[in-house]
């Protein structure tokens, strides 16, 4: 069949805020700590994300087409520093496609926008890290676009874009995916109200939904831990949300390397909850790996870093180490206003935690 074909993008972010607050949601009490929580909730449309393609021809169910190419300096470049490659095809309506993003050099990330200029689908990654996957019936015929695309700024390397047809079966599962996702979002929801009694039975249920799904060592059940964690840990019933944490740690650990981002993440969250318990030894030995982790993969200058050394310095805080716990709020604030700027309302924190600190 012939090949999609490419279409450009605009250079701005696909990710919207919701997106990117979910991945750290902030958590002020009165030593102003920041948690970074892996709460990887569905991502929200955007109309005109995606410039309308050239329409060719679709998957037929006899062949799939392969695309062999690389993100890197000469594609789409996002605002927020994501480089992305867009493809175009033509669907007709009802028809079951899957597609496949996968590469060895950075972290997946697939999106698909329908003919009327919505993002009807986009995966941040399935079990493996660097394999995205998208599967789906059509909604209307006429022309869409596959955009591949990293999960963290600045990654680029070579990658694999498949598009084929589905099956029926693979569609069903694909809705199953949906419906947890939409638990998901209800679990957010509630959480953002502060219903989190009310959220724990959706969040039990999108969890044994995934569990079902993929087994009890996929990533994606990791996340869903993570969040049922949570949830307990804001009731301050941290024996129910220990395991949890260790649960997804080790799931984490196994399937995405112990120098992942989201480990990494997993890491922070149960430094949190050992600080909450007076456990400061294993604590600063999480946040540490946390950090090391977070240095290698995103740089020395990225907010995330920033946060780590905050909440480094909460806890050196929390025993009276005073001296170093300075040290790392001012690092920290350093970080944040060279990322940020200096009046973005993130740097309030460090700015707040040193006042506190004083």
């Amino acid at each position: 069949m012939p090949q999609p074909q490419t279409a450009r993008l605009p250079r701005r972010s696909h990710k919207p805020p919701l997106a990117e607050g979910l991945q750290q949601v902030c958590r002020l009490s009165l030593g102003a700590t920041v948690a970074l929580l892996a709460l990887k909730l569905p991502l929200v449309s955007q109309a005109a994300l995606l410039p309308s393609p050239v329409l060719t021809q679709s998957p037929s169910p006899q062949t799939a087409a392969v695309l062999s190419s690389r993100l890197d300096e000469t594609s789409e470049r996002l605002d927020d520093g994501h480089y992305i490659n867009g493809y175009s095809f033509g669907g007709v309506a009802g028809q079951a496609i899957a597609a496949d993003l996968s590469s060895e050099a950075f972290d997946a990330y697939l999106l698909m926008r329908a003919p009327d200029g919505t993002v009807i689908a986009q995966d941040d990654n399935s079990s493996e890290g660097r394999h995205a996957r998208i599967v789906l019936a059509l909604p209307t015929t006429g022309s869409y676009v596959v955009g591949a695309n990293t999960s963290y700024a600045g990654e680029s390397g070579p990658y694999e874009v498949t598009l084929q047809a589905a099956t029926v079966a693979e569609v069903a599962q694909a809705e199953q995916f949906a419906e947890a996702q939409r638990l998901d979002q209800q679990v957010w929801q509630l959480y953002q109200a502060g219903h989190y009694e009310a959220a724990i039975p959706l969040a039990q249920q999108a969890l044994a939904m995934r569990e079902q799904m993929l087994g009890a060592t996929d990533p994606d059940v990791a996340n869903s831990l993570n969040i049922l964690a949570r949830l307990y840990y804001v009731q301050g019933q941290y024996e129910q949300a220990e395991p949890l944490y260790v649960r997804s740690h080790q799931i984490y650990e196994a399937t995405l390397g112990a120098n992942h981002p989201d480990t990494a993440n997993n890491l922070s969250n149960l430094a949190e909850l050992y600080r909450k318990q007076g456990n400061y030894g294993e604590a600063e030995s999480l946040l540490l790996r946390s950090l090391a982790i977070y240095t290698a993969t995103l740089g020395e200058a990225d907010p995330t870093v920033a946060l780590i050394l905050n909440n480094l310095a909460e806890l050196y805080q929390d025993q009276g180490r005073y001296g170093e716990a300075e040290s790392l709020f001012l690092r920290s604030l350093a970080l944040y206003e060279s990322a940020l700027g200096e009046a973005h309302p993130t740097v309030a924190l460090p700015l707040n935690n040193l006042a506190l600190l004083y």
